[in-house]
């Protein structure tokens, strides 16, 4: 029985492809290939794009890569580096260096952790690890009972991938975690993982009261307040300044 050959696929004519796909995931993985423009044309002809019909669905490809991949995009992609000027990254300087430590979600806020790198804080460039420098768990009680004093490590060499170029290095810390950065001919450098608000089941915020000191002067069931108080003429009674 003879088979039937597939009919050869259209040939679409020379034309620039903007890939937002390849967009996205060059700025997101420093060192990510563009596919190149004959490999895009090959790609949609796959598809089933025609001269005709190949700029809509270039367009329809990357509105699609727009919305997954793009700022506030569906794709959650932990450890994912940030946007350059994501307002949200917060930086710990390093003393007596060029660097420092952004501390940023990096989607993995259903997982209770933070993502951290190094950066040039002349150019915000994310760096790898310099030669020499480990972050460590502070041992506490109340925040790292398992983890003791334990090296943090990248999340590269976790999943046994490494990095192919400068920036690539990604760690990853729970909420609240105390760490400490040990670099040659310095003293360790102290800093604290933040913890994001607690969140009820519907979403909203959750607020905690606070603890107040007792007022030893007078009662101990007497709380002082946040404000100023003021001593009465008589000297036995507070008032609210």
């Amino acid at each position: 029985m003879q088979r039937s050959t597939p009919p050869p696929l259209p040939q679409i004519s020379p034309l620039h492809i903007h890939s937002a796909y390849d967009e996205h995931m060059s700025r997101r993985f420093p060192g990510h290939q563009p596919m190149s423009q004959d490999g895009l044309r090959h790609m949609f002809s796959v598809l089933g794009a025609t001269d005709d019909t190949i700029h809509e669905y270039i367009a329809s490809q990357n509105k699609f890569w727009d919305e997954m991949l793009g700022p506030g995009g569906k794709a959650k992609i932990y450890g994912l580096k940030p946007e350059p000027d994501d307002p949200t990254v917060r930086y710990y300087p390093i003393p007596n260096s060029l660097l420092a430590i952004p501390i940023w979600s990096g989607d993995m806020e259903s997982l209770g952790h933070f993502s951290l790198d190094f950066v040039d804080t002349r150019t915000r460039a994310p760096l790898n690890a310099p030669a020499g420098y480990d972050i460590w768990h502070v041992y506490h009680p109340a925040v790292s009972v398992a983890r003791g004093w334990q090296k943090l490590v990248t999340m590269n060499s976790v999943f046994n991938v490494s990095p192919s170029v400068a920036g690539q290095e990604i760690y990853a810390a729970p909420e609240g975690s105390l760490l400490q950065l040990l670099r040659p001919g310095e003293d360790p450098f102290y800093f604290e993982i933040p913890r994001r608000p607690a969140t009820g089941r519907g979403g909203e915020v959750l607020e905690f009261a606070q603890p107040v000191v007792f007022c030893r002067c007078l009662s101990p069931f007497l709380l002082w307040s946040s404000r100023w108080w003021k001593r009465e003429k008589d000297g036995e009674i507070l008032t609210p300044g």
